[in-house]
């Protein structure tokens, strides 16, 4: 555990994990001083939760010269003068994921990450081992500071981890490290497919041979950084039959396991739908076999398990058209795991802040399941030049003009799909906010066309 009493602390960035830092360093008895580029009238809510003793720099540049620890928020680029002037003198810089694990106390720590699914299977696993006193943290939306004050000896700390958190770590090790896939993302952060590759691969760095790695067996990206690692290997396949771990055989997922298989559950035999889901569940699946968990409570849990919002969320059947939320799909894989989840032509809403990826990857996606794009945000020119020969392309200003021209051009069983491939940081602060404002215009089209006494979010 790191002794921080009197020690002068500098905390960049006031999201929530900025604060979650910032108080945990408090209490610990550091110095903390907190800064945001934002200005403080935009931060007022995060500041007034702040302990008094904080000192709170918001709005213009800060001097860290005299700082004997720099705690680096997950959204902090690594190229940000602060972060380059404590390269330069000196000064270490750890992530809020290292400084929530320095102050861990023995805590069987599981953490999950790849590119995408994370929070839906980090969920599930919550759910799987919730007989068990285990708390569920991390790039959740729940920062793993937060839940120190609180975490108790015999508590399992459930972690999803990012590559942002992955890369000021320094002695974080997971008892379970899982890798749910990989696919190229944040190149807008990322110069090199390899930096994105080498900061995900963190997650095993300091993992000892009593350690455990959970590893997707069909991604090759996956598979290599797992033949690196010293922990022992579990594999989990939707594609292979293994000769350990858990696949897919016919309608059934099934355990194999010193020569001996055990069917688990039938694969429509949970809510979770699509092979990104079904990649999902498999690696819940085993993080629970692997911790100990009876087969029949992971059933249970695993069917019982419901979608989370803004992933492939019905929103509203209107006029036999259904209307799908899926604005976590923050990157190009995401998309076309959702694109080919559906049996049914598809208008698809996409756009928002560019990360940098290779749109045109789409392309033999838009062509087979697609009708209509309908573009948005500051990536549509963006996305549209690199799709525009494969299909017809409609760009708009927002997701209103988006939602109500896709209910023009739709046809009855048509899908109209929010699935934008990009960052919501253009025009939201989140990809929750841009969720609630897609429900919200669908909701609002569907008054107008049904009236209000029409309710119930999925009658037509």
């Amino acid at each position: 555990m790191l002794n921080l009493k009197n020690k002068k602390v500098t905390v960049l960035g006031l999201g929530v994990s900025g604060l979650a830092s910032a108080k945990l360093l408090y209490a610990a008895g550091a110095k903390v001083t907190v800064w945001d580029e934002l200005e403080k009238e935009r931060l007022f809510s995060k500041i007034s939760q702040l302990p008094d003793g904080v000192k709170v720099i918001c709005g213009e540049p800060i001097d860290i010269s005299g700082s004997n620890l720099i705690v680096a928020s997950p959204g902090i680029p690594p190229d940000l003068q602060p972060m380059l002037l404590a390269e330069k003198k000196g000064i270490p810089v750890i992530s809020e994921l290292e400084l929530g694990y320095q102050y861990l106390s023995g805590q069987k720590l599981i953490a999950l990450t790849g590119t995408n699914g994370k929070t839906t299977t980090v969920s599930l696993i919550g759910k799987i081992l919730s007989g068990r006193p285990v708390k569920v943290c991390g790039n959740i939306g729940l920062p793993l500071c937060e839940v120190i004050p609180d975490t108790l000896e015999k508590d399992i700390i459930c972690l999803e981890v990012s590559s942002f958190q992955l890369e000021k770590i320094i002695e974080f090790r997971p008892d379970i490290a899982a890798f749910l896939n990989f696919a190229p993302d944040h190149l807008d952060r990322y110069l090199r497919i390899e930096d994105y590759i080498k900061a995900k691969a963190r997650i095993f760095e300091n993992q000892k041979k009593e350690d455990v790695m959970v590893l997707n067996a069909d991604d090759y990206v996956v598979v290599n950084l797992g033949r690196k690692g010293k922990a022992k290997p579990y594999f989990f396949s939707k594609k292979q039959i293994l000769q350990e771990g858990i696949f897919v055989r016919g309608e059934y997922i099934v355990a194999r396991f010193k020569g001996k298989e055990e069917r688990i559950i039938k694969t429509d035999d949970f809510q979770l739908k699509g092979q990104h889901n079904l990649e999902n569940v498999l690696c819940a699946i085993l993080c629970g076999i692997v911790v100990g968990i009876d087969i029949d409570i992971i059933v249970e849990e695993v069917r019982n398990f419901k979608p989370l919002p803004h992933r492939i969320e019905l929103i509203a059947v209107i006029s036999s058209i259904r209307f799908i939320n899926d604005s976590k799909a923050t990157n190009v894989a995401s998309v076309i795991a959702a694109l080919v989840s559906f049996n049914k032509p598809i208008i698809l809403i996409a756009g928002g802040k560019d990360k940098g990826e290779d749109y045109s990857m789409l392309i033999p996606y838009l062509k087979e399941r697609c009708k209509a794009l309908i573009l948005f945000g500051e990536a549509a020119d963006i996305i549209g030049s690199m799709v525009r020969d494969a299909i017809g392309v409609s760009k708009v200003s927002d997701l209103a003009q988006a939602v109500n021209l896709a209910y023009a051009l739709a046809e009855t069983d048509d899908i109209v799909l929010l699935s934008p491939a990009c960052s919501s940081f253009d025009q939201f602060t989140s990809y929750k906010e841009r969720g609630e404002v897609f429900k919200k215009e669908v909701i609002k089209m569907k008054e107008r066309l049904h009236g209000k006494e029409s309710n119930h979010i999925y009658s037509s």
